[in-house]
């Protein structure tokens, strides 16, 4: 079954991952107003295809693809990995706040983040579904 739960997992996220360049391909509102529910969606802070704004920004992106990168290269869940990804993730928000932005540092934290996370949300999934199976 856990290959059938990462399979899932793994098709879920890449197509959260791919409904953002859609939308902005197609202009479909829906799709913005379901992400302004989770991003901010600052024009400066995003990126743009096809001369359009996608519907999350930069940092948001890079959590999603590194989300479907830590699913695809079977990562193990790591607590001082995922510790450290929050780390310097919080560390670039508070640096951009008060002294610059780099594009490149949101980038990379977000792919960080995404990546170390996605081990532990599929080990959760395969949990509950076998705790469900033995009731």
């Amino acid at each position: 079954m856990t290959t059938r739960i990462r399979t899932a997992l793994l098709t879920g996220s890449l197509i959260w991952c791919l409904s953002a360049p859609v939308a902005a391909l197609f202009s479909v509102h829906g799709v913005y107003d379901f992400f302004s529910l989770i991003c901010h969606q600052k024009a400066d802070r995003s990126w743009f295809l096809w001369g359009r704004q996608l519907p999350i920004c930069i940092r948001c992106a890079s959590i999603y693809a590194g989300f479907l990168f830590g699913l695809g290269a079977k990562l193990n869940p790591h607590v001082g990995r995922l510790r450290l990804a929050f780390v310097f993730t919080l560390a670039h928000v508070v640096f951009e706040w008060t002294v610059s932005d780099f594009v490149f540092a949101r980038i990379a934290t977000g792919l960080f983040l995404g990546s170390t996370s996605a081990p532990f949300v599929l080990t959760g999934l395969e949990q509950i579904w076998e705790e469900r199976r033995a009731v």
